[in-house]
């Protein structure tokens, strides 16, 4: 989980930034990079502490590459979703031991909406 969902982001912005700095410096144009954290980072999440761990980790590099790179032209950020319907959600419902409706709805008790999010 930490490989992917925060060692990811970092590689990824490793090679991201000084693309984007050789643009800016060639055009004078910036760029955005948009990191996915999530709601979990925020709050916390029970049985989840590694994933919020990783997400909390995004939120901290995040925020200090926005600081470091905007007079470089660099606009960083993070957009926090809350949950999503992917295999982790899917499998927590599964092995809560409560009908779906009710495993989402526990999910969902703090979302606005009252759903979670599709992928798509």
């Amino acid at each position: 989980m930490l490989e992917v969902d925060l060692l990811g982001v970092f590689y990824a912005m490793k090679h991201q930034i000084p693309q984007m700095e050789r643009q800016f410096k060639a055009t004078g144009k910036g760029g955005a990079i948009v990191n996915i954290a999530s709601a979990a980072d925020l709050s916390g999440a029970p049985k989840l502490s590694v994933y919020a761990a990783a997400k909390h980790g995004v939120i901290g590099l995040t925020r200090s590459a926005a600081v470091e790179y905007a007079t470089k032209g660099l606009r960083i950020n993070a957009i926090c979703p809350a949950h999503t319907r992917t295999a982790m959600v899917d499998s927590f419902v599964r092995t809560s031991g409560a009908p779906e409706a009710e495993a989402l709805a526990e999910l969902t008790r703090g979302v606005p909406m009252k759903r979670v999010a599709e992928v798509d």
